[in-house]
């Protein structure tokens, strides 16, 4: 008898269906989950059949703190305060990062949700730039302590008129 196989198309299922009372009743928070997924995605990485996604984990802990936590396909995890991954984790990253230091002196708790709203905004403007195949449409959670709140598909205001200016690419 074959061992049943756990696939990416069937842990989404998992995750989106049947398997919402275990993640409600049994891991209770976000770093719980962001545990969880770091376990599979290891157990997988180590079994040389790896699932190809990166997981990035937001939420409250049950003391009202927030927490963002990051897992790759390799089961590396870290938890931090501003986070992307793909082409973001290189051209988001010290965006966002240099806006908290500039707007909240590197606290998160005292960055506003507009600032923080208008940071993300402007890191998806320069992702959008920066990257020949990217859309101009996103979708931005917030997470509350009432509970989240998925905006979008939000666009992107372009202005290519600064494209002239770019040299050194003939």
């Amino acid at each position: 008898m074959s061992r049943p196989t756990l696939t990416a198309c069937s842990v989404t299922d998992l995750i989106s269906g049947t398997f919402l009372f275990f993640l409600k009743f049994l891991i209770c928070s976000a770093r719980g989950l962001h545990s969880w997924i770091t376990r599979v995605m290891y157990n997988r990485r180590s079994q040389l059949n790896p699932l190809w996604n990166t997981y990035i984990i937001g939420g409250l802990e049950q003391d009202g703190r927030p927490f963002l936590g990051f897992c790759d396909l390799q089961g590396v995890s870290f938890m931090d305060d501003c986070m992307a991954s793909g082409f973001g984790a290189y051209f988001a990253i010290p965006l966002l990062r240099q806006r908290l230091e500039d707007l909240a002196g590197g606290d998160p708790k005292k960055l506003s949700e507009e600032q923080a709203i208008q940071a993300v905004t402007d890191a998806m403007r320069q992702l959008y730039y920066r990257d020949c195949r990217a859309c101009n449409t996103y979708q931005l959670a917030i997470v509350r302590s009432t509970g989240a709140e998925v905006r979008g598909p939000l666009k992107l205001e372009s202005d290519w008129s600064v494209a002239e200016y770019v040299s050194g690419y003939e």
